[in-house]
């Protein structure tokens, strides 16, 4: 039985409480530059993560980076899992399988007609719609009725009212698709997040996915604003797909992922490398955005 929209318990003091314990297990200096940037006040970027296999992989690193930045800037982020069919992203955040895509998209004018057609919608009402039972705010689809496939002009539609609401954004996207979401997701992202399972990520599958993204984006764009994840077994890992990217792409690597597809919420089966790397992840995804702040600061 789905729990009621409104009652999301005390997430929040125990992610925040959670993202203290890397500093024990990694690099110290690393944790405190991270922290610096993830506290920064008033950021705002889009992050888009999309895969290569494994849509299990992909969700849990999804979960892990909306849980990085939730941890530090609350209930500024929103999780959006647009991929309507695995619902990956979903699973690891929560037990409910309640639709909030779609009526999400009905009152953005998106999708139908909106409740209320005489007004404009509201964040109030917005989270109000939202799937419930997460710590994080999350819009996903039910996996057993999903509904049309999320077209790319729908995203792109809904994305700048949703940022109004939250300036930060984790996206899950699935895999490209004509007049899917995907296209329009990295090409709007501030930070795009490929994700290749060190185990079991096919090498012609990931040179494959960065040639779109290079061919997309252009090769210099790609490298400045794509990282590699890089999920793999055990709590140590090294960068693993270097040679199919090239020197110029930073590649983060996020241990402790399950030998099985994950089940459940993702920090109740999350080792504190995970955790750790995850975080990583975040700030590297929010440094271009904070730079920028901290020199229109400078300049005021």
């Amino acid at each position: 039985m789905d729990k009621p929209a409104g009652r999301r318990g005390p997430g929040l003091l125990r992610l925040a409480a959670r993202a203290c314990l890397p500093a024990l297990t990694v690099d110290v200096d690393r944790h405190r530059a991270d922290r610096r940037i993830l506290t920064g006040a008033g950021l705002s970027a889009s992050i888009a993560v999309l895969g290569v296999g494994d849509a299990a992989a992909r969700g849990h690193v999804s979960a892990l980076v909306a849980h990085a930045l939730a941890a530090y800037q609350g209930s500024r982020v929103l999780a959006f899992d647009a991929d309507t069919r695995s619902g990956a992203l979903r699973s690891r955040l929560t037990e409910s399988t309640q639709d909030s895509l779609n009526p999400l998209l009905a009152g953005l004018g998106v999708r139908q007609r909106g409740p209320r057609p005489d007004q404009p919608p509201t964040h109030r009402w917005a989270r109000s719609r939202l799937t419930p039972g997460s710590e994080i705010a999350l819009i996903a689809a039910d996996p057993a009725s999903p509904g049309p496939e999320l077209g790319g002009g729908e995203y792109g539609f809904a994305l700048p009212s949703l940022r109004r609401w939250w300036p930060l954004i984790v996206t899950d996207l699935p895999a490209p698709s004509a007049g899917g979401a995907t296209e329009r997701g990295v090409v709007d992202a501030d930070r795009v997040v490929l994700v290749a399972d060190q185990d079991s990520a096919d090498p012609a599958m990931l040179r494959q996915a960065w040639q779109w993204l290079s061919g997309l984006l252009g090769a210099q764009r790609a490298a400045e604003r794509v990282l590699v994840a890089e999920p793999a077994r055990g709590n140590r890992a090294k960068p693993h797909h270097r040679g199919l990217v090239g020197d110029n792409v930073e590649i983060v690597p996020v241990p402790g992922m399950p030998a099985s597809a994950p089940s459940g919420r993702v920090l109740t089966s999350a080792t504190e490398p995970s955790v750790a790397a995850a975080q990583h992840v975040a700030a590297r995804c929010l440094a271009p955005v904070a730079d920028a702040a901290a020199v229109a600061g400078s300049d005021a």
